[in-house]
């Protein structure tokens, strides 16, 4: 957010463990919870380093919560969170592959058609 702050992006990195895999790096700042959230909607098996003085101090898998507010968007075109100032609620039904169900309509979202706030 600051111009002391540099992201940086990796697609397809090779990793001993993994095979091959994708790397965000952000510097400079710690991830609140709704930005791991966030994360957690696109890349449930993802995992954050965070590196302090150039030591990893913690390391954690993101886990998407059971029921959250605000982070996607209802997938159905007919949801009163489409139409009115309300704020979108899910329940988690399945975190790999993520899968949502809408607190006001039931609607179920997943895959391809999340759609993230």
């Amino acid at each position: 957010r600051g111009s002391d702050s540099m992201v940086t992006v990796g697609f397809g990195l090779q990793s001993a463990k993994l095979g091959k895999k994708d790397l965000l790096k952000v510097e400079n700042r710690e991830l609140t919870e709704q930005e791991m959230n966030r994360i957690a909607l696109v890349a449930p098996l993802a995992t954050i380093n965070l590196i302090r003085k150039g030591e990893r101090t913690q390391k954690f898998t993101v886990k998407l919560p059971d029921e959250f507010e605000g982070l996607a968007r209802c997938g159905n075109l007919g949801c009163i969170t489409r139409h009115e100032a309300v704020p979108t609620r899910f329940a988690t039904l399945s975190r790999e592959p993520v899968a949502l169900r809408c607190h006001y309509c039931c609607f179920v979202t997943s895959g391809a058609d999340l759609e993230l706030l």
